[in-house]
Protein backbone atom coordinates (compact mmCIF):
# COMPACT_ATOMS: atom_id res chain seq x y z
CA UNK A 1 0.00 0.00 0.00
CA UNK A 2 3.03 2.31 0.26
CA UNK A 3 2.65 3.88 -3.23
CA UNK A 4 -0.90 4.85 -2.17
CA UNK A 5 0.21 6.26 1.19
CA UNK A 6 -0.06 9.90 0.10
CA UNK A 7 -3.71 9.66 -0.93
CA UNK A 8 -4.54 7.48 2.09
CA UNK A 9 -3.06 10.02 4.48
CA UNK A 10 -4.77 12.96 2.79
CA UNK A 11 -8.14 11.22 2.97
CA UNK A 12 -7.65 10.21 6.61
CA UNK A 13 -8.38 6.58 5.78
CA UNK A 14 -4.99 5.40 7.05
CA UNK A 15 -5.81 6.12 10.69
CA UNK A 16 -9.28 4.62 10.38
CA UNK A 17 -7.59 1.29 9.68
CA UNK A 18 -5.33 1.41 12.74
CA UNK A 19 -6.43 -1.27 15.18
CA UNK A 20 -6.34 -0.53 18.93
CA UNK A 21 -3.30 -2.76 19.55
CA UNK A 22 -1.38 -0.97 16.78
CA UNK A 23 -2.29 2.42 18.26
CA UNK A 24 -1.02 1.28 21.68
CA UNK A 25 2.21 -0.16 20.24
CA UNK A 26 2.85 2.92 18.11
CA UNK A 27 2.27 5.36 20.95
CA UNK A 28 4.46 3.30 23.28
CA UNK A 29 7.40 3.51 20.86
CA UNK A 30 6.82 7.23 20.30
CA UNK A 31 6.52 7.89 24.05
CA UNK A 32 9.98 6.52 24.71
CA UNK A 33 11.54 9.12 22.40
CA UNK A 34 9.86 12.25 23.77
CA UNK A 35 11.09 14.96 26.14
CA UNK A 36 9.30 15.52 29.44
CA UNK A 37 6.26 17.75 29.10
CA UNK A 38 3.34 19.06 31.15
CA UNK A 39 0.67 19.18 28.44
CA UNK A 40 0.05 17.99 24.87
CA UNK A 41 -1.26 20.46 22.27
CA UNK A 42 -2.85 19.21 19.04
CA UNK A 43 -5.30 20.29 16.34
CA UNK A 44 -8.77 18.96 15.54
CA UNK A 45 -7.23 17.40 12.43
CA UNK A 46 -5.13 15.04 14.56
CA UNK A 47 -6.46 11.60 15.43
CA UNK A 48 -8.18 11.76 18.84
CA UNK A 49 -7.49 8.10 19.64
CA UNK A 50 -3.75 8.67 19.22
CA UNK A 51 -3.81 11.88 21.29
CA UNK A 52 -5.81 10.24 24.06
CA UNK A 53 -3.53 7.20 24.18
CA UNK A 54 -0.41 9.39 24.26
CA UNK A 55 -1.95 11.48 27.04
CA UNK A 56 -2.66 8.34 29.08
CA UNK A 57 0.82 6.89 28.52
CA UNK A 58 2.59 10.14 29.42
CA UNK A 59 0.24 10.87 32.33
CA UNK A 60 -0.36 14.46 31.22
CA UNK A 61 -3.45 16.31 29.95
CA UNK A 62 -4.01 17.38 26.36
CA UNK A 63 -5.50 20.48 24.79
CA UNK A 64 -7.02 20.44 21.32
CA UNK A 65 -6.98 23.80 19.56
CA UNK A 66 -10.19 24.61 17.72
CA UNK A 67 -10.76 25.91 14.22
CA UNK A 68 -13.15 28.84 14.47
CA UNK A 69 -15.58 29.57 11.69
CA UNK A 70 -15.12 33.33 11.81
CA UNK A 71 -17.22 35.55 9.56
CA UNK A 72 -16.49 39.27 9.49
CA UNK A 73 -19.33 40.91 11.41
CA UNK A 74 -20.09 42.95 14.51
CA UNK A 75 -18.73 40.00 16.52
CA UNK A 76 -15.21 40.41 15.09
CA UNK A 77 -12.51 42.98 15.68
CA UNK A 78 -10.41 44.77 13.07
CA UNK A 79 -8.08 41.78 12.72
CA UNK A 80 -10.99 39.45 11.96
CA UNK A 81 -10.86 37.61 15.30
CA UNK A 82 -13.89 37.00 17.47
CA UNK A 83 -14.30 39.65 20.15
CA UNK A 84 -13.82 37.21 22.96
CA UNK A 85 -11.23 38.02 25.61
CA UNK A 86 -11.38 34.42 26.85
CA UNK A 87 -9.73 33.10 23.68
CA UNK A 88 -6.20 33.12 22.33
CA UNK A 89 -6.53 33.30 18.53
CA UNK A 90 -4.13 33.23 15.60
CA UNK A 91 -4.57 33.17 11.86
CA UNK A 92 -3.17 30.07 10.14
CA UNK A 93 -3.51 30.29 6.35
CA UNK A 94 -7.26 30.86 5.89
CA UNK A 95 -8.25 29.46 9.29
CA UNK A 96 -8.53 30.89 12.79
CA UNK A 97 -6.94 28.60 15.35
CA UNK A 98 -7.90 29.15 19.00
CA UNK A 99 -7.61 27.84 22.54
CA UNK A 100 -9.15 29.12 25.76
CA UNK A 101 -7.00 31.41 27.88
CA UNK A 102 -5.60 29.39 30.74
CA UNK A 103 -5.99 26.06 28.91
CA UNK A 104 -2.20 25.84 28.94
CA UNK A 105 -0.66 26.93 32.26
CA UNK A 106 2.00 29.66 32.35
CA UNK A 107 5.53 28.31 31.87
CA UNK A 108 4.20 24.84 31.03
CA UNK A 109 6.34 22.53 28.92
CA UNK A 110 4.25 21.81 25.83
CA UNK A 111 4.56 18.79 23.58
CA UNK A 112 3.00 19.44 20.18
CA UNK A 113 1.44 16.38 18.60
CA UNK A 114 0.76 15.88 14.89
CA UNK A 115 -0.34 12.56 13.46
CA UNK A 116 0.95 13.76 10.08
CA UNK A 117 3.47 16.55 9.48
CA UNK A 118 2.79 18.12 6.06
CA UNK A 119 4.17 21.60 5.24
CA UNK A 120 4.33 22.50 8.93
CA UNK A 121 1.83 25.40 8.76
CA UNK A 122 -0.51 24.06 11.46
CA UNK A 123 2.46 23.03 13.59
CA UNK A 124 3.77 26.59 13.41
CA UNK A 125 0.31 27.78 14.48
CA UNK A 126 0.45 25.51 17.53
CA UNK A 127 3.91 26.86 18.38
CA UNK A 128 2.52 30.39 18.20
CA UNK A 129 -0.44 29.50 20.45
CA UNK A 130 2.03 27.99 22.92
CA UNK A 131 3.95 31.27 23.04
CA UNK A 132 0.73 33.30 23.43
CA UNK A 133 -0.12 31.10 26.42
CA UNK A 134 3.12 32.06 28.16
CA UNK A 135 4.33 28.47 27.84
CA UNK A 136 7.15 26.95 25.80
CA UNK A 137 7.33 24.03 23.39
CA UNK A 138 9.77 21.26 24.29
CA UNK A 139 9.18 19.10 21.24
CA UNK A 140 7.03 17.96 18.37
CA UNK A 141 5.81 14.36 18.25
CA UNK A 142 4.90 13.13 14.77
CA UNK A 143 3.57 9.77 13.71
CA UNK A 144 4.14 10.18 9.96
CA UNK A 145 6.27 12.92 8.43
CA UNK A 146 5.95 13.75 4.75
CA UNK A 147 9.58 14.71 4.46
CA UNK A 148 9.24 15.86 0.87
CA UNK A 149 6.93 18.75 1.87
CA UNK A 150 9.51 20.57 4.00
CA UNK A 151 7.56 20.83 7.25
CA UNK A 152 10.52 19.88 9.44
CA UNK A 153 12.65 22.68 7.96
CA UNK A 154 9.93 25.31 8.44
CA UNK A 155 9.47 24.32 12.07
CA UNK A 156 13.24 24.24 12.68
CA UNK A 157 13.65 27.76 11.26
CA UNK A 158 10.78 29.13 13.40
CA UNK A 159 11.85 27.28 16.56
CA UNK A 160 15.60 26.57 16.42
CA UNK A 161 16.65 23.65 18.56
CA UNK A 162 13.17 22.20 19.01
CA UNK A 163 13.16 18.41 19.02
CA UNK A 164 11.04 16.79 16.30
CA UNK A 165 10.47 13.04 16.69
CA UNK A 166 8.89 11.24 13.73
CA UNK A 167 8.24 7.51 13.74
CA UNK A 168 7.95 7.25 9.96
CA UNK A 169 9.39 9.60 7.33
CA UNK A 170 8.09 9.42 3.78
CA UNK A 171 10.02 10.69 0.77
CA UNK A 172 9.35 10.88 -2.96
CA UNK A 173 11.32 9.16 -5.67
CA UNK A 174 10.40 9.42 -9.34
CA UNK A 175 6.94 10.68 -8.40
CA UNK A 176 6.21 7.81 -5.99
CA UNK A 177 5.97 7.98 -2.22
CA UNK A 178 8.63 5.80 -0.60
CA UNK A 179 9.56 4.93 2.97
CA UNK A 180 12.68 6.90 3.81
CA UNK A 181 13.05 6.19 7.51
CA UNK A 182 11.28 4.11 10.10
CA UNK A 183 11.68 4.24 13.87
CA UNK A 184 9.18 1.54 14.76
CA UNK A 185 9.56 -2.19 14.25
CA UNK A 186 6.18 -3.84 13.81
CA UNK A 187 5.54 -7.53 14.36
CA UNK A 188 5.45 -9.64 11.23
CA UNK A 189 2.00 -11.12 10.40
CA UNK A 190 2.86 -14.60 11.71
CA UNK A 191 3.95 -13.24 15.09
CA UNK A 192 0.90 -10.97 15.19
CA UNK A 193 -1.50 -13.87 14.59
CA UNK A 194 0.30 -16.09 17.07
CA UNK A 195 0.20 -13.40 19.75
CA UNK A 196 -3.44 -12.61 19.06
CA UNK A 197 -4.79 -16.15 19.20
CA UNK A 198 -2.57 -17.86 21.78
Amino acid sequence: ALPMADSMLLSGEFFRHMKPDLIVATVEVLRSKLPEADVILATPFDDPALIFELSLRLGIPFVTAQILDVVLSDDTDSSGFLQNNQLLQIQVADKTLAIAKGAIPLNARVLIFRDVLHEGIMTLGLLHLTQLSGAFAVGVAVLIEKGYLGGRNRVAVAAPGIEIQSLVVLAKSEGRVILEKRHIQLLDPAQHLQRKFV
